[in-house]
């Protein structure tokens, strides 16, 4: 959180901003942490990115590698009452690879559970 603060403060350019950002989505965690933050800071973010192709990496690193029905209805939500025209593709694509690993991993959760439990015992 403290990143995503000082990403956003004063003392950091624009096209900087996007690395903290990129770099606290690499964990479950991390991920849900920079969700939560720009849907709190909403306003800060379109000021700090709208009008730049930085926009749209913000919406595919936050809204990506998330599981779950209720996340993608979550995220499909925001940006219905906060349109990024410029990432509408990006959104989508997001929404959809959710669903999918939603759907796959409940379909095979079993099977890797097992996969695992074999290969760690290897």
């Amino acid at each position: 959180k403290k990143a995503l603060d000082f990403a956003f403060s004063e003392k950091v350019r624009n096209q900087d901003a996007i690395g903290p950002i990129v770099s606290s989505c690499h964990s479950v965690l991390g991920r849900e942490i920079t969700w939560n933050f720009i849907k709190n800071n909403w306003e800060d973010v379109k000021k700090k990115f709208q009008g730049s192709f930085l926009i749209s990496h913000v919406v595919e690193y936050t809204t990506g590698g998330f599981i779950g029905h209720d996340k993608a209805q979550e995220i499909e939500d925001f940006f219905k009452s906060n349109p990024v025209p410029t990432a509408e593709r990006i959104v989508r694509q997001s929404l959809e690879a959710i669903r999918m690993n939603t759907t796959w991993l409940e379909k095979d959760k079993e099977a890797i559970k097992q996969w695992l439990k074999t290969e760690s015992k290897s």
